[in-house]
């Protein structure tokens, strides 16, 4: 009866810990621009590090480069030839350096808001939010943006952190791109 009490209370632990420990991704409905945007497959992307994320006086050390190597993730399963720059300044500089390279898209990020917090002592959640800019560089238009949101579970044992919420809902926001 014991042994069965145990396993019973183990099974509602995981269960309850399993369910808490998922992300919350919100990918806003707040696009700007085309919402019918389709990219053509093969076509190269000049890729923005943004600034980095902020909370306060706290600046998160290398979230620009996490978010950019995210976003690079995403769009590398469709095309051959995706480029992350390092610093090119502003909007303008950046589309200028892209064209001068002969990329077709230029994706600029920019980090919102960044919040990487102790989730599992302070019961803050980790937040984030990204603002995900897309360009035609041959033409100097933007075609769209999208603002990214994401939050982690109350009950995160340590396991979240503001750059995994990132994964999940730029790959769905790129990946309708090429629908």
């Amino acid at each position: 009866m014991k042994r069965a009490l145990f396993i019973a209370m183990c099974t509602v632990a995981l269960f309850i810990t399993g369910c808490a420990a998922t992300p919350i991704y919100k990918q806003l409905n707040l696009r700007s621009g085309d919402t019918a945007v389709k990219l053509e497959n093969n076509k190269s992307v000049f890729v923005v590090t943004p600034a980095n994320g902020e909370d306060g006086s706290t600046e998160y050390q290398k979230s620009g480069q996490m978010t950019a190597q995210t976003v690079k993730a995403a769009f590398v399963r469709y095309t051959n030839r995706i480029f992350v720059s390092k610093d090119c300044g502003e909007l303008q500089s950046c589309l200028e350096e892209a064209k001068t390279a002969n990329y077709d898209y230029l994706v600029f990020p920019d980090i919102l808001y960044w919040q990487d917090r102790a989730t599992e002592w302070s019961g803050k959640l980790d937040q984030i939010a990204i603002k995900l800019s897309l360009f035609n560089v041959p033409k100097k238009i933007k075609m769209q943006s999208i603002i990214i949101k994401g939050k982690s579970a109350w009950a995160t044992f340590g396991g979240y952190h503001p750059q995994d919420l990132l994964l999940e809902p730029i790959n769905n926001y790129v990946s309708s791109l090429y629908r």
